[in-house]
Order: structure tokens, then sequence, then C-alpha cells
């Protein structure tokens, strides 16, 4: 059980200092400027842009925001708005006034998101197509950004920054986790590939886009399948893309990730191929570590308590010194889960707790989701919280 025990904290920490480590040493150290291209596309001023917005049932008040802030981006000659299902007579009524260069669509009936997304690249006339969700702000510069990206050849996607725009009770802990997401993210991109996506903000070439299968995460199959085509998928800091905040609530957040990792795993199984060091080099230990091992700290953690008990069978006092941490452990948990004695709470203690109930209910999210990838359940019908 030892040996059990040893394998279990391995995988946290491969996950949380290994990868970022071994990342940091080779932009440290190693030879970056291998991936980058010596020669640009003399084509590029020419490109066009299309953006693509799967929505389903928003309200009217996010609708008018996402119009207004997509007539402000400068050089987009196409927004590609695509309602899943009959859409509501208001947003029919929006779309007699709507300019040219949006154009509005509706499927027969609901289908799913990824079978939306398929009808909708049918619609788009652009060279390169911008991936945004209704809920997601762009900058009027993000076209003028993308271009200078795409002026490089080898660059098959460019994938962007979300940043929470609102205040809220887990919005600190959730901006946390988007900022050590985002340095990955930076150090990864330096090495041409990245190994995830963001469904916020996210641009491939019309050549490079795929069809997607139901049951997986559109943001990651789409970024795997251009670099499974050999190309750059890189990421872009300041590209930025200003959303609500993705969890309502905790319940939401498990509901949330419980589907994120069912849907990715299921994304990356399609791509399997992308695990072969052979073919793929570095990036192949690099996704497999920061994609599937890191959904499996839940169970790494259970299977470390397990055998941590055990280990010490023989010793009644220590297993229940354990029972008993772990019993307070989740009194903690449970505190933040339900705002027990929010406004009891000094300032930090408050945070801690907050952070510490998000953290917590990922995990629990994270562990369904893997369950249900093994179990073979597909998520392909959505219903967004994002109104």
């Amino acid at each position: 059980m030892i040996v059990v025990f040893w394998i279990a904290v391995a995988i946290p920490v491969a996950v949380i200092l290994g990868n970022p480590l071994l990342l940091w040493l080779n932009v440290r150290f190693g030879k970056t400027s291998r991936v980058q291209s010596s020669t640009v596309d003399e084509g590029a001023e020419r490109q066009r842009f299309a953006m693509v917005t799967v929505v389903k049932n928003p309200s009217q008040e996010l609708l008018q925001q996402k119009l207004k802030n997509t007539q402000a981006i400068d050089g987009l000659q196409q927004w590609v708005l695509y309602h899943d299902g009959p859409a509501p007579d208001f947003i029919k009524q929006i779309a007699d006034a709507l300019p040219a260069v949006v154009s509005l669509h509706e499927s027969g009936e609901a289908m799913g998101k990824n079978a939306v997304l398929n009808l909708a690249l049918r619609e788009c006339q652009g060279d390169i197509i911008i991936f945004s969700d209704m809920d997601s702000l762009l900058e009027p510069d993000c076209v003028a950004r993308l271009q200078e990206h795409f002026k490089d050849p080898q660059v098959g996607g460019v994938c962007g920054q979300r940043e929470i725009g609102e205040k809220g009770q887990d919005s600190s802990a959730q901006s946390l986790y988007i900022n050590l997401d985002s340095l990955i993210k930076r150090w990864e991109s330096q090495l041409g590939q990245i190994t995830s996506n963001d469904g916020k903000l996210y641009a491939v070439r019309r050549s490079l886009t795929r069809h997607i299968p139901d049951g997986v995460t559109d943001d990651l199959y789409s970024g795997l399948s251009v670099i499974r085509s050999h190309r750059k998928m890189i990421f872009d800091q300041y590209l930025v893309a200003r959303i609500r905040i993705p969890s309502r609530t905790l319940s939401h957040e498990i509901e949330r990730r419980r589907r994120i990792v069912c849907r990715s795993l299921s994304g990356m199984w399609h791509h399997r191929a992308l695990f072969n060091p052979v073919s793929f080099g570095f990036f192949a230990p690099r996704l497999f570590i920061n994609k599937v091992l890191r959904r499996f700290i839940p169970h790494a953690v259970l299977l470390a308590v397990v055998a941590v008990v055990a280990i010490n069978l023989s010793s009644p006092g220590k297993v229940a010194a354990l029972v008993v941490a772990i019993a307070l452990y989740l009194t903690v948990t449970l505190v933040g889960y339900y705002g027990l004695l929010r406004n009891r709470l000094p300032g930090l203690l408050k945070k801690l707790i907050n952070t510490n109930a998000y953290v917590a209910a990922g995990l629990y999210g994270t562990f369904l989701g893997t369950c249900d990838f093994f179990l073979g359940r597909k998520y392909v019908m959505w219903v967004p919280k994002k109104n």
C-alpha cells in the first residue's frame, strides 16, 4: 500500500508542480525559436474574418449587448448567429433590423451546440473563423490582433484570454483558476502548441476546421485538430474576451465541470493519435499530464486516503486522527458551499473558505465527469446558464 500511496501522491504533484516546472525549464533554456516561422503570408492582409456564435434561448439584454459589441469590431466581415432550435419571437424581431454583416439562422429543432456549430460553419464565408460565445464581449481590435498572428502561415489557430468582468461570491476563486491556466498557456504558446483552448474566444483557419462530433467540447476538439494538422495553436493574453462569472453557483460549477470533463475526455479520445510522442514529440506527454492526468486528481486523493488508512490499520489512534481531520475539512467545505456564517467571518477567512468550496466543487464535478466518460455517457444537448 505504500507504493499505492506514493503513486497517488505523484499524480497531483506531476500536474501542479511537475508540468509547470518542465514547461518553464523548456521555455527558459530550450530553443523556442524552432516554432517561429521565417516566412510571412503575403495574402494575410486580404484574409476575410467571420465570426460564429451558437445560442439557445438568450435573454434580450444579453443578445442586445452582444450585438452592440460585435458591431464595434473593426474588420469583421460576417457574424453568423445560429439559434439551436426555433428562435424566440424577440430574436426574429431584432433580426429585421440587423446590419448586413450579421446573419441570423435557426435550426428546425434542438440539435445540441456541436451540431448547430457544424451548420453555422457552412454559412461562413471567411478565411479565418472566430468562435465566440454569446456572453463574450470582445475588443474592437481583436480582428487586427488575429490578423497579425495569421500572417505566419504556420499558425493554424489562436486562443484568446478570458477575463471575468463582474464581481460575485466566487469571482476571485474563478479568476485565480483562470490566471493559473493562462500562465500555463503562455509558456506552452512559446513552444507553439497549447494543450487547452478557450471557447469564449478562439480563431481557426477555415481550411483547418473539421466536423465537430457530438459529445465533445468544441474548443478543445478544434484546437487539437489544428495541432494534429502539424500547425501552431497559440495563445494571446491580450486577445481578451470579457465574460460574466462562469459558475453562477457552486452547484452550477459541479454540473458545469462534470459536463466539460466528460466532453473533453471524449474529444481527446477522438484525437488519441496526439498521445504518440514519436509523431508529436514533447506535446504528447504535456497533453497527457495537463488534460488527462489532471482529471484524475480527485481519484488520486481518494486513493491516497484509502492507502493511509490501510497502512495505519494497526494504529487506531492514527486512523481516528485522520477521520477527525477529514470530518473537519468536510465541515469547512460545507460551510463554504452553503454560505453558512458568510456575514460573520472576517474577510480573509471568508475568502479562503469560499475558495476551498469552489475547488472542492470542481474536484467533485471532475470526479463525476470522468465516471461519466468511462460509463459511456454523452452530453449532447445543452441548457446554458448565461442570462
